[in-house]
């Protein structure tokens, strides 16, 4: 079997599982192959999760017999941007706790970014029907352990300095920064779980630009960040964070993710031309990529959310927009692809 892009084989995978052969007949049988391997029941898609040529079990739960290929059945499990808890029994609680106090995942992966990350590891944990535990501010963050892995959450404001965007009544950073949550939640990280993270993944970009809207008045239309604005994100205010996060966690592997696509709304005034300020921003993390190493400001990997955004499309096929729980956070599809790609970097393949 050929070797492809692990975002795609993991979209692959999960369509194929729930009986949809549509993906693999549009790309022409280049993918084809994979149907046999799903066929094979839940010993094939554990083999594959295992070798890294398919993350399967992200976005399903197979139920049967390995000796049976006929015998498979998919839970699939419905998510809410909302519900971030998964619900369980108390004795599964403390049963979970009293593992993690004294056990130590094989890979521990920490994702700081918005609701597009954490809506992406709650539907991990999810699918892979871990309990999942909340913590920190308003309970934005969250953690759970699966196959070898603990995923763990972390919402902050963004890394442009304050004052911050305010989002309701809900998320409020008056009396906090962003560098005081990511101090606090590495600590709290470390006693936890008894070492730092193995690999953490970053996001600054949508906070970051509700915060120049913020700051500029919250104009209610006609607004957009300014070339000076992006600028400096791109070429001050993520190095500095970047490196600000490595200090903090001198021991962990780090990368920054780009930013999805996202579809101009108004329902706040920074959304109304989002799409092009998305699209300046993602230029310039590329150009910032050092020419010999490939890597952003030559000493951090990048995750290109954007370019798996789109290969997953061009394979799924149809408008982008109906992959999308709504105008901003991209759909189960795209986010298990996103996860996919996240944690095959997080293992060091």
């Amino acid at each position: 079997m050929q070797r492809v892009p692990l975002h795609i084989v993991a979209l692959l995978c999960s369509r194929l599982v729930c009986g949809d052969t549509s993906v693999a007949q549009r790309s022409g049988g280049q993918f084809g192959e994979l149907e046999a391997v799903v066929a094979e029941g839940q010993a094939a898609v554990h083999k594959q999760w295992h070798s890294a040529d398919a993350e399967c079990l992200l976005q399903t739960r197979v139920v049967g017999r390995p000796s049976d290929p006929h015998n498979v059945s998919v839970s699939a499990a419905a998510l809410s941007p909302d519900d971030n808890v998964t619900k369980a029994k108390a004795p599964d609680l403390e049963l979970t706790k009293a593992f993690l106090s004294t056990h130590t995942a094989s890979k521990l992966v920490w994702f700081i970014g918005c609701s597009i990350d954490s809506i992406a590891t709650t539907q991990a944990c999810q699918n892979a029907n871990a309990v999942i535990q909340t913590w920190g501010i308003a309970a934005k963050s969250h953690y759970c352990t699966f196959g070898g892995l603990t995923l763990v959450f972390t919402f902050h404001p963004g890394a442009t300095p304050p004052p911050y965007y305010h989002y309701g009544d809900e998320l409020k950073f008056d009396h906090t920064t962003t560098q005081d949550i990511i101090r606090s939640e590495s600590q709290r990280i470390e006693q936890t779980f008894a070492k730092p993270p193995d690999a953490i993944i970053v996001d600054s970009s949508l906070w970051d630009v509700a915060n120049w809207w913020t700051k500029d008045g919250r104009p209610k239309h006609h607004w957009r960040a300014s070339t000076t604005q992006i600028s400096h994100w791109c070429h001050a205010t993520i190095p500095h964070f970047l490196d600000f996060v490595q200090k903090t966690v001198p021991r962990s592997r780090l990368a920054f993710r780009s930013l999805p696509p996202v579809f101009d709304t108004c329902w706040e005034g920074y959304l109304c031309t989002m799409s092009e300020a998305i699209d300046k921003m993602n230029k310039c993390l590329l150009k910032s990529k050092g020419f010999a190493n490939h890597q952003l400001y030559d000493k951090y990997s990048l995750i290109d959310f954007n370019g798996i955004v789109h290969s997953t499309s061009k394979v799924l096929g149809g408008p982008l927009r109906k992959l999308y729980n709504d105008d901003v956070h991209p759909g189960p599809e795209l986010s298990s692809a996103y996860i996919a790609a996240a944690l095959t970097w997080a293992k060091g393949q």
